[in-house]
Order: C-alpha cells, then sequence, then structure tokens
C-alpha cells in the first residue's frame, strides 16, 4: 500500500492480512482490487496483492492477572482457536503476564505442547487465594513478545489477550511503541 503523502516519495508499506469464512477457511483469489485503505484518514493506493503460503512465528500472549481470574476459561479457549487457525508450517509460541513476563512455550511447529499448556489455564490453580496480588505489566508483556520475534520478520504476529489494563509495566507506551 502507498500513502498519497509517501506516494511522492515512493515509499510503500507492505500489510500482511489473512482474510478467513466464517467457518475459517482461508480465502484464495483476492487481488488488489478486493481491498481498501487508509492512513490517517486519507485513502491509499494498493499496488498488490498476492497468496503467502510462507511460515510466520506467531506469538500468543496471555494476560494471568488477577483481573483476568473470571475470564481465564474463555481467554484459553479463544487462544486455542487462534492457534488452531495458524497454518501447520507456522511457528507458535505461548507467553503469560502478570506481574512478570514468561514465555511458557517455545516457538515450535507441535501444537500439543501449546494446547495442553492453554488447556491448564482452563482450570484455575488451587493455590491463587495465597498467590501474590497479580498485577498487569501489559506494557511489559508486549515488550517481552517483539523482543522474542527480534528479528521481526514479515507476516510475525502478537496475538494478544487481555482485559487492557495495565497497572505494573517498568517500560513506557512510547519505548513499546518505538519497536
Amino acid at each position: 500500500m502507498q500513502p498519497a503523502a509517501a506516494q511522492e516519495t515512493g515509499e510503500t508499506r507492505t500489510v500482511v492480512v489473512s482474510v478467513h469464512t466464517q467457518k475459517g477457511q482461508q480465502v484464495n483469489g483476492l487481488d488488489a482490487s478486493h481491498f481498501r485503505a487508509k492512513v490517517d484518514g486519507n485513502s491509499v493506493q494498493i499496488l498488490s496483492a498476492r497468496y503467502d503460503t510462507s511460515p510466520h512465528r506467531v506469538v500468543l500472549l496471555l494476560d494471568v492477572s488477577a483481573s483476568m481470574d473470571m475470564s481465564r476459561e474463555a481467554e484459553s479457549s479463544f487462544a486455542e482457536e487462534l492457534l488452531n487457525w495458524t497454518s501447520p508450517a507456522d511457528t507458535v509460541a505461548v507467553m503469560t503476564f502478570s506481574n512478570s513476563t514468561v514465555l511458557q512455550v517455545p516457538f515450535s511447529t507441535d501444537r500439543s505442547a501449546a494446547s495442553s499448556f492453554l488447556n491448564s489455564l482452563k482450570v484455575p490453580p488451587r493455590h491463587i487465594k495465597h498467590a501474590p496480588l497479580r498485577k498487569t505489566a501489559l506494557l511489559g508483556g508486549l515488550d517481552q513478545a517483539v523482543s522474542l520475534l527480534s528479528p521481526p520478520g514479515l507476516g510475525d504476529v502478537i496475538f494478544l489477550i487481555s482485559d487492557g489494563g495495565e497497572n505494573a509495566s517498568k517500560e513506557s507506551r512510547a519505548k513499546v511503541q518505538r519497536r
């Protein structure tokens, strides 16, 4: 896609999109005429569109802070659904965050470890009552997920599942946005 203001300088941007039916099947045969885009409210020209079969890196970043306890089963089920939508060639990692960020499942094309971990989240741990207050370091989680994808590749994606709260990060919003 080429923003109108950037057309004079020849600057282009690549945007990766994934189009699926309501049943989760990928839609093939789309070209540039099937898409519209705007940057800062201005229409931009779509230069091309192509079907990409290359493998990608996917990070499932899950909020396990106390504010998500009542949504844990839904969070886990949604993450499992995202996992099932990935291509078998994609490598998937699972990270969680509350006060800090933990890599739970490293990048792999084998979905069994990720699926097993996600299923374990559906049953709240018995020690939750005694655990220290689990705050939400959302920006810290995002920063760590971006680091895991370093150096970045075309089609890398972070799926963040959270209530959007933030009350514990040491990283600033500006720092994370620059990355």
